[in-house]
């Protein structure tokens, strides 16, 4: 069976045997209070960002939520293929650093 975190990457970056990486969806809690303590925000929200692995295969570092670029229209459009499979196809991750 293939390894899930490594594959083929549309532009050209390499992805190593001692650290590899692909696009999660990052899910991060949001809470806002007023000036009288009270909550006004208390909310999920989602994003995408690239999600770095050590050779366990474990998460040690994201991205903020990633742009889409390429030096094309058709480097766009592999980008937006290989962030929706690894969208669909891998677990939303919790915000990292968060603890």
């Amino acid at each position: 069976m293939d390894d899930p975190i490594k594959k083929p990457f549309p532009h050209n970056i390499l992805r190593t045997d001692s650290m590899t990486w692909n696009y999660r969806v990052i899910k991060k809690h949001s809470k806002l209070l007023n000036e009288n303590n009270e909550c006004i925000v208390d909310e999920d929200y989602y994003y995408m960002a690239e999600v770095y692995y050590d050779k366990n295969k474990k998460p040690i570092s994201q991205s903020d939520a990633v742009e889409i670029t390429g030096s094309s229209k058709e480097d766009v459009i592999e980008i937006l293929k290989t962030m929706l499979e690894d969208a669909t196809t891998k677990e939303i991750l919790e915000e990292l650093g968060n603890d």
